[in-house]
């Protein structure tokens, strides 16, 4: 379509995810070095073309405040075309030459060629046929166009612009190290940029798509975050209070969006949490028990010492919850105990660093 092709699309920027790992509990790396190395392997893999581009004045085109521009500028067009496709039927007379009465009192009556030359001439069937599919494809093209900028545009604040403090930076060096607040500091930075910038009417829908990127943003670093992320049970009530801390700054005190609609939002991540909560030993059960016959078969192997079968992970299908085996893995990937290098050892043979 013409608006990705102008624009891109918003899986541009968000990052594929690493290979899973087990965290290594043999000696602690939690508040230490090494995250400066990762980034050198992570750096300029999102963004792509986008990220060199500059305008005339040297200004990013793809920036949120350009972005938000080009929202209103196919808003704007919709709300124009019943008006054009009205011109176009009618000729482009004048709308008050097409609807307004003879002079009263003129005292001169109008020759039939005048009348017929004041009233429009309506289009054939097959024009009007052709005219009304073409109008119809316009309105359906840049309704489509809104919806598909309004993603990029909150695509590109949660995994573009605040990558360095999101991705790259939240729960790097251990959960008490490095909080939501930083990244919180800079959302309601671009918050402030979508209110001054969107029209009216737009900015619910921009503030509603930039919540959802960033719920599904913070999923991405607690189960795809990569080898220099590690959590433990103890941390599960401060990524409970990270949650609500995003929540609340989209419900701004009852100045922002519905908090049902906020609710609706988080409640995926919510049920995800839950999971941070249980032991290494209750996420193995669970694995156990799940429909995923390969991963229950070596869960049950790992109990009885049998090892010699390394099982294939559940599949990753991106619908993180309780409920799905890739989720519960993921979570034990990222669990700072013995219990779960152990069983992700011997069940899955994963190493406990990505290997170049």
């Amino acid at each position: 379509m013409l608006f990705e092709a102008l624009s891109g699309t918003k899986d541009l920027h968000v990052p594929s995810l690493p290979k899973l790992t087990r965290c290594s509990v043999n000696k602690s790396w939690l508040g230490g070095g090494g995250v400066h190395k990762s980034k050198s392997k992570t750096e300029g893999s999102h963004g792509g073309r986008q990220g060199r581009l500059k305008t005339a004045n040297g200004e990013d085109p793809f920036s949120l405040a350009y972005l938000c521009v080009r929202i209103n500028t196919v808003s704007h067009i919709n709300t124009q075309l019943d008006a054009i496709e009205k011109k176009i039927r009618h000729g482009w007379k004048d709308e008050a030459t097409i609807v307004a009465p003879p002079l009263i009192g003129s005292g001169k009556k109008k020759t039939k060629a005048q009348q017929q030359q004041q009233q429009p001439v309506p289009p054939t069937l097959p024009q009007a046929t052709m005219l009304e599919g073409t109008f119809q494809r316009t309105r359906r093209a840049s309704k489509e166009g809104i919806q598909q900028l309004i993603e990029l545009a909150a695509h590109r604040v949660i995994f573009s612009d605040l990558r360095s403090v999101f991705g790259e930076g939240l729960y790097i060096g251990g959960v008490t190290n490095a909080r939501i607040s930083t990244v919180l500091e800079q959302l309601d930075t671009k918050l402030g940029i979508i209110a001054e910038t969107t029209a009216e009417h737009l900015r619910n829908r921009l503030a509603i798509a930039l919540m959802q990127t960033c719920f599904d943003g913070f999923l991405l670093v607690l189960l795809a975050g990569g080898p220099l992320r590690a959590f433990m049970v103890s941390d599960s009530d401060l990524l409970k209070e990270d949650l609500e801390a995003i929540k609340d700054l989209f419900l701004a005190d009852g100045n922002g969006l519905p908090s049902e609609t906020v609710a609706r939002a988080s409640a995926r991540a919510s049920q995800v949490l839950t999971l941070f909560d249980l032991s290494s030993n209750e996420l193995i059960h669970i694995l156990s028990a799940s429909s995923f016959g390969d991963t229950a078969a070596a869960a049950s192997k790992h109990r009885s010492g049998n090892t010699n079968t390394k099982s294939s992970y559940p599949p990753t299908t991106g619908n993180w919850s309780a409920s799905d085996a890739n989720t519960v893995l993921r979570v034990l990937c990222y669990r700072y105990d013995e219990t779960a290098s152990q069983f992700l050892k011997k069940t899955y043979n994963l190493p406990k660093k990505l290997h170049d």
